[in-house]
């Protein structure tokens, strides 16, 4: 947004360097850089002694918030909650429009909005992701904290699985807050063993689909053929170095940035416009093994073969040779079990990782196939074109 021709300046503010974080942040760059703002980025955390400080990641310097903002005197302010249960407080901007990221407050101040996840989404993501499996009971695993987030994603997850007549059970951990966490794990393992299987579990984010998968390894409980897992937030750290891989559902936290500015822009705009809340939803749901359900062993390694390697240009025989078969076979059995062909399992992971690289405006469509996969920008082009009905470049002005 730019104010009679002068640049509008943001304060950005996120309480931590997490993967969700980073998400926020590139959707708010990217409605920055559509719309001729400077945004100048911090991250804070709460002092006992001063709940105002926040600190500089460089030089670890740290200044009370008002003065900060007298320094500045931004147009406006965004602060990214992250799991902090008391984010930078309202009554230290002033008269300056704020929007707030992830802080679920049901409190509603002057001058001041909020963006947030949409926990029904999510759970219902989560619960076709798992009724698919045709199970006959499911569960749902909450927060460590009675987070409202948490309990939000809960409920909802209930409500889908009852919907379809299915078993739902609930992992109580009222009054986890004072539990000690080896507690509260010997609980959930006790609680799992007990569990009717097999059974698909619904973790409340990455780490706690994590702990249930640890739980699970150690318990010697199959996954995902007694036990299904499906986790929130698709934080690669996470997923990707679980055992076995953890399924998880990626929130659209990039829109969730771009939104938080787009309201921002409009409280600049006008200052008498009411206070209010948005949501944003879920981006997709990265299928790993820990909800690939399927008794062909082979399936499930070329599965996971693909999806790790689909962008290293990769073939049919090296899937084949995956499996341990002929390529004859490979192809055969793979189709049965998916309902598709090996090469386009590997078409699809390669696009998806075409059409992130996309977002990035600084990308150059020249050097995609390298990242991709592919031979050549014309292979590239051909298959993309054949597959989504647009240009690399109709879908990137979309995306932008």
């Amino acid at each position: 947004m730019k104010n009679k021709g002068r640049v509008c300046t943001v304060l950005a503010f996120r309480a931590s360097e997490t993967v969700n974080n980073r998400r926020h942040f590139d959707g708010v760059f990217r409605y920055a850089r559509s719309h001729g703002w400077h945004v100048q980025a911090f991250e804070y955390f709460r002092s006992e002694s001063d709940p105002l400080y926040w600190r500089d990641p460089d030089s670890g310097v740290q200044t009370g918030l008002k003065e900060l903002v007298d320094f500045w005197k931004p147009d406006g302010c965004i602060v990214d909650c992250g799991s902090i249960e008391r984010p930078l407080p309202r009554d230290a901007f002033g008269r300056i429009p704020v929007v707030y990221l992830d802080w679920y407050s049901k409190t509603v101040h002057s001058r001041t909005g909020g963006i947030e996840s949409d926990g029904c989404l999510i759970a219902d993501a989560a619960a076709r992701e798992l009724l698919t499996l045709g199970f006959r009971d499911y569960a749902f695993v909450p927060a460590l904290r009675n987070y409202p987030w948490s309990t939000a994603r809960g409920k909802e997850f209930v409500r889908a699985i009852r919907l379809n007549r299915k078993e739902v059970h609930v992992f109580d951990c009222d009054g986890a807050k004072d539990v000690p966490v080896v507690e509260w794990r010997d609980s959930l393992q006790a609680w799992l063993a007990e569990m009717p299987k097999p059974c698909g579990v619904f973790a409340a984010n990455d780490f706690i689909g994590k702990t249930v998968l640890d739980i699970c390894r150690a318990a010697k409980i199959d996954v995902p053929s007694d036990v299904a897992v499906v986790g929130v937030d698709d934080d690669p750290q996470i997923c990707e170095n679980t055992v076995p891989t953890l399924t998880s559902i990626r929130q659209d936290y990039e829109s969730g940035g771009y939104s938080a500015c787009a309201m921002l822009a409009d409280m600049i705009a006008n200052p008498r416009a009411k206070p209010h809340q948005l949501l944003y939803g879920v981006e997709c749901v990265t299928k790993r093994a820990s909800s690939c359900v399927c008794e062909d062993k082979r399936v499930l390694k070329a599965i996971e073969f693909i999806r790790r390697h689909a962008c290293e240009r990769i073939n049919l025989d090296d899937v084949a040779d995956e499996m341990g078969c002929s390529r004859r076979l490979a192809t055969r059995v793979f189709r049965q079990s998916q309902g598709r062909s090996i090469l386009d399992g590997i078409h699809e992971e390669r696009l998806k990782r075409v059409k992130a690289l996309l977002k990035n405006p600084n990308q150059e469509l020249k050097s995609l196939p390298d990242f991709c996969g592919y031979r050549s920008l014309v292979d590239l082009q051909r298959v993309f074109k054949a597959r989504t009905g647009e240009t690399l470049g109709e879908f990137r002005r979309h995306a932008q």
